[in-house]
Parts: structure tokens; C-alpha cells; sequence
């Protein structure tokens, strides 16, 4: 559950409902009280997760860093008889930093879709796509990329992406992408998955953006425009009421990530998976 903060689940005394079929984990099973991060972000905070060491003995620092720690948890488990799945949202725990290493089946779902000559309207009706808005999004960054305008087309992937969608950042691909490659790998098997929706910008669907507060979409956006390292360093402001608002949006975020949990835990539990 990337970015998500101990402090704003219910088991750890979050105010607000944000997790509860997570909650009722905690409550079935073991809720861990005390639990160090190796970093403050994602590389080598997971590089840390799949080695079992620090990020500083495995070289993986820097944006620059690649995990080519010998056996990771990975292989291990595959050496071991099961079947490996891994299914990422977040561009540093794509394929090229590594973090495939020892997967039967790696995936990280941020990456463009290659559209093959003469199959680009198969594509684009396939039934996964999260939206028209997301399809043809992809569709015209992809367009672009084949041109070489490299620049375009990554300004076109951000406005597309980032500024214009708001709704699922990747969680429904993630647990369809799980349940199709649960049903063709034997098992036992080892499923590692990390769902995004909680790492800016916060742009959660509207019946959850209202869950909590009601906070339109173009407020949404107005409160992302503001100088984030400005404001780490205090040379910027940030009002209080803004920060509330702000993290009313990733609670927001993190109560439809545990939505999405919950819907793939049940359905391991009805498969007869788990």
C-alpha cells in the first residue's frame, strides 16, 4: 500500500473510517505495533522488504539504484516450489530497477500499452480499460512516442494521466491483472502487489471523494497547486485548513484502496485460494 501511513488506518486510532475491512484483519489476525521503515521512499524501502537489508549494504539509494541483491524473497520462494507473481503501480518498481528478479510473472501496469499496426481499435475496446478518457490517453501518448516527440508525448501522459483523471489510479487493473494469473499459475503460490492510490496527486472517485467531505473536483486540483519542496523547507505556506482538506483527499484515497483489498480477499476466500 504505497505512501500509507500506520497512523491512518482505524487498528492504529485513525479518527476516520479509512480501513475498515483492513481493521478487521487486524483483528483476526496480528497487528503489528512497532514496524520501521529502512527509507522514506519507495526503491529502497522495497529493495529492504525483498533482501531482508539495508539499502545501504545492497547499493539501492538513489533514483540511479538498481536491486540486483543475489536472492531476493522472489527467488527464494520460487526455488521453493512457488509460483511467483508480482503486480506493481509505481515506476520505481518497474522492471528496469530490477525488482523482477525471481518473478514467474512481473508486471508493472504504469507502463504504456504497445499498440501492434492494425490492432490499435482491438485495443482500445479491450473491456479492462478503466475509462475512454484513460484509453485514448494512452492511446495518444503511445501515437506520439512512435513519432519520437519524447518530450510531447510525456506532457501529454501527465495532463492525461495526472491533471484531467480522476477515479482508479490502477487498483481495478491491479486485481483483475491478480485474479487472471492466479487462475494460470499452480500453487502454492507468493502474489506481490502494490496498489498506488494512496501517493499523490489525490484523486480519489467522486462517491469517495465525497465519503468523507465534500470536495469537488476542481477544489481537488486547486489544492495540489502549490510548492511542495517550498513548503517542506518553510519557505512556503501552507494554511491549516488546506492540509485538512488535503488529507481528507488521502484518506479518501486509502478508504477505496481497502475497498479494492477487500474485493480481491474475498475472492481468494470464495476461490478457495486462501
Amino acid at each position: 500500500m504505497d505512501t500509507t501511513r500506520a497512523e491512518s488506518f482505524g487498528c492504529y486510532g485513525h479518527e476516520e473510517d479509512t480501513t475498515p475491512f483492513l481493521d478487521s484483519l487486524a483483528e483476526q489476525g496480528v497487528k503489528i505495533d512497532r514496524c520501521v521503515s529502512q527509507s522514506n521512499w519507495t526503491l529502497p524501502s522495497h529493495a529492504a522488504l525483498m533482501s531482508g537489508k539495508y539499502p545501504s549494504e545492497i547499493g539501492c539509494m538513489t533514483r540511479n539504484s538498481k536491486f540486483e541483491f543475489e536472492k531476493p524473497l522472489s527467488k527464494v520462494l520460487s526455488e521453493k516450489g512457488y509460483s511467483t507473481i508480482g503486480i506493481t503501480n509505481v515506476g520505481f518498481l518497474h522492471p528496469q530497477f530490477g525488482f523482477d528478479r525471481g518473478f514467474d510473472y512481473y508486471r508493472n501496469i504504469t507502463e504504456l500499452v504497445p499498440f501492434e499496426k492494425g490492432d490499435v481499435w482491438k485495443e482500445l475496446k479491450q473491456e479492462e480499460w478503466g475509462s475512454t478518457k484513460e484509453k485514448y490517453g494512452y492511446f495518444l501518448t503511445d501515437r506520439l512516442k512512435a513519432l519520437d516527440l519524447k518530450e510531447l508525448a510525456n506532457g501529454a501522459y501527465y495532463l492525461l494521466r495526472n491533471k484531467l483523471n480522476f477515479g482508479d489510479q490502477g487498483a481495478k487493473e491491479t486485481n483483475r491483472e491478480a485474479r487472471q494469473q492466479l487462475k494460470t499459475h499452480e500453487e502454492p503460490f507468493f502474489l506481490f502487489l502494490n496498489y498506488i492510490e494512496p501517493h499523490s496527486p489525490y484523486r480519489p472517485p467522486r462517491e469517495w471523494r465525497k465519503k468523507f467531505e465534500g470536495i469537488s473536483r476542481k477544489e481537488a486540483i486547486q489544492l495540489e497547486d502549490y510548492d511542495e519542496l517550498a513548503v517542506l523547507s518553510g519557505e512556503g505556506e501552507m494554511t491549516s485548513e488546506n492540509m485538512d482538506r488535503i488529507q481528507t483527499l488521502y484518506d479518501s484515497e486509502i478508504a477505496y484502496m481497502d475497498s479494492k483489498i477487500q474485493g480481491l480477499y474475498y475472492w481468494l476466500q470464495e476461490t478457495g485460494r486462501i
